[in-house]
């Protein structure tokens, strides 16, 4: 979703293909092996450790079948590295010595499992946690050494500047700050008293905040010094300095998912710090092996019990004067009731339904095989497949016996206490319908009217901005009859706004007297995009290409292909593709370049410019990033932003040329419209079954789910010539929807959260 920073990727092919699978995907088990040539590398590497400096013992990395010379290996971990584990965690460096990546990425984590039995909470907080906000990815690795299982591993994506570059839209070498006290410092005796990375003002000595925080930048302590001091002090200023629904999400996860090792609890760490281009500050969640109620410190001294654990106040240590942070955000009467609203989205749609469960168990049983053939495991099979469920014990770093509660154990007595709090017993607003736009043509900065219906608000407003870089705004829309929303007081908001130059990304946020509701469920993370029909569109791009097409080469590259919306002939010299907003001429259009009118361009994304045809200077990453058109005069003509990708699925426009962004079998310079109408196999893997009938239909068009939406579901109407029609908001399991008014012809019905794409015939 957000842009990735793309790095060289050099690599020795072997012979089973020159395409790798996805890093990160959830659904595989990835095979990582390491050759090294000492017989005795253990213990170099716990020498290395113990010495603290740093030093890597150099190795040979083979990922998923490729091969990269010249690694980095050391161990990692403060508690859960001890010299007496049996499997330790490892911090594998593929750019050590060479110039080299992973589907862009340098840095590979592994973990151990310490004090998780069921081999599920990293995993699945992250899973989790990534609807919300930005989060790292995570999943499963077999680790293998000089040839030999050396067990299973969570596989965690390391946070550092290309994280935040790929995240946050932001030059990455702006200030970014690890929210853990680094152990070998140790405060001025002069600085104030404070529990971790608390976020509390110290003073103006930087030697403070050196002691509470790690620096991951080469400079950014005053711009720190500053989130502090608003954070505490002046907290109506915190807008300027934060973007608090980001610290919203974070804070409603730790608390809901009893994620006490954090900033919520005792010790105040384990999350990073990152200043955006617009000069706010943003969270990122670190180090989720103890939540779901391992680690239950809520304060200093004794642990909570599984009982206090269970029923912990939403509201707890709010007013502590080491957590200024959740002062700001739960004694300031909108954050609290935004913070309330975000509770009961990630309650009712993960928790309530048992959403967490089911992934859950889905992982177990992806890794379950592994783990009974994993004889350097931590814990015994036995307890992974109980822990789950309930609690089991463990045998500590020290020989003391810990008890580690179950997840289902834990959440589903906390999920029934907190549907029994006042807080959810009250009406929230709530939206029966997302939104209508008008008018149906929208020029570059031309005004629009948004309108949405909700029951039970007496105020609403819109978020919106023009591109990933901004911050929301927050725009008062009116329910007083003048405002294109029909009859004052009819439940109807509506507001004017100006369209952006390519898109505009919008929210909705309501309110009543005892709460607030946002759409959608998991905003501001999720929006909504009304983008323009440039005249050039980018209409389809494959970043992992293994035999979908090759290069006149007989190179299978990385490509995108730009479709032409005109009945015009259009000359492309001297526009620019580029993967970096920052460099907006990154690979230029030589003379001569131009695209057909109603026509297709392919231009392969392959950093071998020097081929003959169009080859660009760069590649895509796999992994996720994004992709840009600029005119001569450096403007934006259009932008994608794309998440992990599968090989030989392409990424493109549904309808073709106008629509949104989805996985498809590809078509390769073609219409897009006929792998919209028959998706694979691969690309409808969501839970829910819906029907629409009859099919054709006369007047009015019925549709039914096998189970509620987990979120509510815009259902966006399309012309076969890629107009947009109509919106339709789906939020149970059935309906109607009248198409009375349309004339005979072919429609697409595309569900936008789900990228599903249903043929209509009237």
């Amino acid at each position: 979703m957000k842009p990735f920073l793309f790095l060289s990727f050099l690599f020795c092919l072997t012979a089973n293909g020159s395409q790798a699978q996805n890093l990160y995907e959830l659904s595989d088990i990835q095979t990582i092996e390491l050759q090294f040539e000492q017989s005795n590398w253990q213990n170099l590497l716990e020498q290395y450790y113990a010495q603290g400096q740093g030093q890597r013992l150099l190795a040979t990395a083979i990922i998923n079948g490729i091969s990269f010379d010249s690694v980095g290996v050391r161990y990692k971990g403060n508690s859960s590295y001890n010299p007496t584990f049996p499997k330790k965690p490892l911090n594998i460096k593929l750019d050590y010595v060479l110039n080299q990546d992973y589907q862009g990425y340098t840095t590979l984590k592994l973990n151990n499992g310490f004090k998780d039995p069921s081999w599920c909470r990293e995993v699945l907080g992250y899973w989790l946690l990534g609807h919300f906000m930005a989060a790292p990815q995570a999943n499963y690795a077999r680790l293998y050494i000089n040839g030999a299982y050396y067990g299973l591993y969570t596989n965690v994506e390391t946070v550092n500047k290309s994280f935040a570059k790929k995240h946050f839209a932001s030059d990455k070498d702006n200030p970014f700050f690890e929210g853990d006290p680094p152990q070998d410092v140790v405060p001025p005796p002069d600085c104030p008293p404070s529990q971790g990375a608390s976020l509390n003002y110290l003073g103006e000595n930087p030697a403070c905040y050196e002691a509470r925080y790690q620096i991951k930048s080469d400079t950014g302590w005053n711009t720190l010094k500053d989130l502090c001091y608003t954070t505490e002090v002046q907290q109506e200023l915190a807008p300027l300095q934060m973007e608090i629904d980001r610290f919203l999400w974070m804070s409603v996860f730790n608390n809901l998912t009893i994620n006490l090792d954090s900033y919520l609890g005792s010790i105040t760490h384990n999350y990073y710090l990152f200043q955006r281009d617009n000069g706010r500050y943003v969270p990122v969640v670190w180090d989720l092996n103890e939540c779901f109620g391992v680690f239950l410190h809520l304060n200093p001294g004794s642990p909570l019990n599984i009982t206090q654990a269970q029923t912990l106040s939403p509201d707890a240590n709010k007013d502590l004067p080491n957590k200024p942070l959740l002062d700001l955000l739960l004694n300031h009467s909108r954050y609290r009731k935004m913070y309330y609203a975000h509770y009961r989205a990630m309650l009712e749609h993960f928790f309530q339904n048992e959403n967490y469960l089911a992934k859950a168990e889905e992982l177990q049983d992806l890794i379950a095989p592994a783990l009974q053939n994993d004889n350097h495991a931590l814990y015994d099979y036995n307890s992974f497949q109980n822990n789950l469920y309930q609690s089991v014990s463990i045998t500590g770093p020290g020989g003391n016996t810990l008890s580690i509660p179950g997840i289902q154990q834990m959440m589903e007595a906390r999920t029934q206490f907190l549907q029994n709090l006042p807080e959810w017993q009250t009406t929230a607003p709530a939206f029966t319908n997302a939104y209508d736009i008008s008018p149906a043509n929208i020029e570059p900065a031309g005004q629009l009217w948004i309108t949405t219906s909700l029951q039970d608000a007496d105020s609403c407003w819109i978020l919106y901005r023009y591109n990933e870089a901004d911050e929301f705004s927050m725009q008062t829309m009116y329910d007083d009859g003048a405002h294109q929303d029909g009859a004052a007081g009819d439940g109807v908001f509506g507001v004017a706004l100006l369209m952006g130059n390519t898109e505009l990304q919008f929210a909705f946020y309501a309110e009543n007297e005892n709460a607030g509701t946002f759409l959608p469920y998991n905003a501001t993370y999720g929006y909504y995009r009304l983008n323009l029909s440039a005249d050039i569109a980018i209409n389809e791009l494959m970043a992992s290409n293994a035999t979908t097409q090759a290069d006149p080469h007989g190179e299978y590259d990385d490509w995108v292909e730009l479709f032409n919306n005109t009945n015009q002939l259009i000359s492309l010299e001297g526009y620019h593709l580029s993967d970096d907003p920052n460099q907006p001429d990154k690979w230029t259009f030589p003379a001569g370049a131009q695209i057909e009118a109603q026509g297709y361009l392919v231009i392969w994304l392959d950093k071998d410019d020097g081929q003959q045809g169009l080859h660009a200077n760069f590649k895509l990453s796999a992994g996720g990033e994004a992709l840009y058109l600029y005119a001569p005069d450096g403007n934006l003509i259009d932008g994608v932003e794309f998440g992990p990708q599968s090989t030989d699925l392409s990424y493109a426009r549904c309808p073709n040329g106008s629509g949104a962004f989805g996985i498809l079998s590809p078509t390769f310079w073609a219409n897009n419209n006929t792998a919209c109408l028959t998706p694979t196999t691969e690309i409808q893997q969501e839970e829910n079954s819906w029907s629409f009938y009859p099919n054709p239909v006369i007047d009015i068009l019925y549709w039914q789910n096998s189970t509620p939406p987990s979120q509510p579901l815009e259902a966006q109407l399309y012309q076969l010539n890629g107009q947009l029609l109509k919106r339709y908001y789906l939020s149970s399991t059935q309906g109607q929807i009248n198409l009375q008014k349309l004339p005979k012809g072919v429609y697409f019905l595309f569900i936008r959260e789900q990228n599903k794409v249903f043929k209509i015939v009237k």
